[in-house]
């Protein structure tokens, strides 16, 4: 059976074979591709997709380039709820987790329009007075974009302050060798 990623980069394709690429107006149109994707396939398969507990460890795998696919309002509260849900789990059984996250092709604009989504994210956290902070081990950032230093200011105070040292960069340069490490 074809995967859900090859099934959505396919409709994806399709998509823009059939609607020029914008580009002035391209963030309307990867929102409305985005709710194009919602709307024809199951949403909890692409959340699983792009947001996974890796097998036997307490390393939670967040994967922004299938997210990027289909992640818009009107699924923000599932995601989160999904994230923190695989927090709990790791918690629950290694007391802590590791978060690993590939944001390859992120830049200022995604910084931009999934901001709404990291604050209500973090709101979400204070909210429930999670543990999360406390239990957290690393938070591990590959593929990072050139303009990484623009964005972390844009994000920065969406962030934990117990969180910020725990954040590691890992270089382009060293982030396919890293993520080997994971065994994805």
């Amino acid at each position: 059976m074809e995967s859900i990623v090859t099934r959505v980069n396919s409709f994806k394709e399709e998509y823009y074979k059939n609607n020029k690429k914008n580009a002035l107006f391209k963030e309307k149109q990867k929102a409305e591709l985005a709710a194009l994707i919602i709307s024809n396939f199951n949403v909890d398969e692409l959340i699983e997709a792009s947001i996974r507990n890796l097998e036997n460890t307490n390393k939670i795998y967040i994967d922004y380039t299938i997210f990027k696919l289909y992640a818009n309002e009107s699924v923000y509260n599932k995601i989160i709820q999904t994230i923190l849900n695989k927090f709990d789990i790791s918690i629950a059984k290694y007391r802590n987790f590791e978060c690993h996250i590939n944001i390859e092709g992120f830049t200022i604009t995604a910084a931009q329009r999934y901001q709404g989504l990291i604050g209500l994210f973090c709101d979400k956290c204070v909210e429930i007075n999670s543990t999360h902070t406390d239990s957290l081990v690393t938070f591990n950032v590959y593929y990072p974009p050139h303009i990484m230093d623009p964005i972390r200011k844009i994000l920065t105070p969406f962030i934990h302050k117990d969180i910020k040292d725990k954040i590691n960069i890992i270089s382009k340069q060293d982030s396919e060798s890293q993520l080997k490490l994971l065994n994805l």
